[in-house]
């Protein structure tokens, strides 16, 4: 026995006969643009990865803090310690105020004639160095405080704290 086959028709966009055929220009018209939107999506999610696995650009603040008030009669030169300071925060804050790092004064520091505000030739200030690392490096701005509040510190851009070491005044005029 025979069978016979149905003949292919043309048929209109929609038709749910097995042998109807669209023109590719109708199937591609409604394809392309939701390949658009897709490949919109897919690229707007890799820039958003990308974007996020970017590590901050960080760096590491070196400099002095330099105390007024030395008690005693330390020269220049001599180690010094003003125990009230030991273990007081150093901070850095970005622009906005906020603290982006942090590190604690010594318990020693150098004698310094800062000021030259004692006669004899005697220090006035003890001078701690420090080392300020893994800050923030997104801002322009910048200050240094002795303590957590940033109305208190020297402002320094951020080129100053990349490659110089700071000068911290405290406690003088």
């Amino acid at each position: 026995m025979t069978q016979v086959q149905p003949e292919a028709t043309e048929t209109t966009p929609g038709s749910t006969s097995p042998w109807s055929r669209t023109s590719s220009a109708t199937r591609l018209g409604t394809i392309r643009p939701w390949l658009v939107v897709g490949l919109l999506l897919a690229l707007a999610a890799v820039a958003v990865v990308v974007t996020a696995a970017r590590p901050t650009p960080r760096m590491t603040v070196h400099g002095f803090v330099t105390i007024y008030g030395l008690s005693g009669f330390e020269r220049p030169g001599a180690e010094c310690a003003q125990p009230l300071f030991a273990g007081r925060p150093v901070t850095v804050f970005d622009d906005d105020g906020t603290a982006v790092g942090a590190t604690a004064l010594t318990g020693r520091g150098t004698a310094t004639d800062r000021w030259q505000t004692f006669a004899g030739g005697y220090a006035d200030a003890c001078r701690y160095e420090i080392t300020v690392p893994d800050v923030s490096a997104t801002s322009q701005q910048y200050s240094v405080a002795v303590g957590t509040r940033p109305g208190e510190g020297v402002g320094f851009d951020r080129d100053q704290l990349l490659t110089a070491n700071i000068d911290l005044p405290y406690g003088h005029g």
